[in-house]
């Protein structure tokens, strides 16, 4: 099975990784992709651009913004984001952007595969929103990979009684005191994948 998390941020792998279900870290997995910069990097391409506009932190240092790509990233990647020093050496970002162009072309490879389930996490967006995000995501990876069959999985803490998505389905994943998510549901979520 192939499953790939396209975030928005690190719920999704970190579930996928303790149920099983993910055998390898791909490129969204540990990043907070807002949907532009999921949108307008999708084709993963980014040899030459990662990193290469500079690095912006965010007022508390709690968060590092690539500035080419629009991807954030957290303390467990960058020091200076982890001890909120909001310093970055030369060293560590590119210690950081070889890992992450790593991941970038094996996820490319994985979304060309035959088939793929994606899973993208919709924290706090109005259904209205994230439906027409859903059409734009479908719309991009069909165009960007089209010989891929592609299923796709919506995740979100809102309730989905009486909502079905434009295609795919729902994953109920109600919010959590932390960032990894209620076990139970993704439990739940998990039996549909077998």
């Amino acid at each position: 099975m192939n499953v790939i998390s396209l975030g928005h941020a690190c719920q999704v792998a970190h579930q996928l990784k303790r149920l099983g279900i993910a055998q390898r870290t791909h490129f969204f997995d540990w990043i907070v992709s807002h949907h532009d910069a999921l949108i307008k990097n999708l084709h993963l391409n980014l040899d030459g651009v990662l990193f290469s506009e500079g690095v912006a932190f965010n007022g508390k240092r709690t968060h590092l913004r690539d500035v080419a790509t629009g991807f954030w990233f957290y303390g467990h990647d960058f020091s200076g984001v982890h001890n909120r020093t909001g310093t970055v050496s030369d060293e560590e970002l590119d210690e950081i952007k070889a890992k992450y162009l790593r991941r970038s072309h094996r996820t490319k490879l994985a979304l060309s595969a035959e088939r793929v389930t994606v899973i993208r996490h919709f924290f706090e967006t109005p259904f209205r929103q994230a439906e027409a995000e859903q059409l734009e995501i479908i719309e991009r990876l069909e165009t960007l990979y089209p010989s891929t069959q592609f299923s796709y999985w919506w995740a979100t803490e809102l309730s989905t009684q009486g909502r079905t998505p434009p295609r795919g389905r729902f994953l109920f994943a109600p919010k959590s005191d932390d960032w990894k998510g209620d076990d139970h549901a993704w439990d739940v979520a998990a039996k549909l994948f077998s």
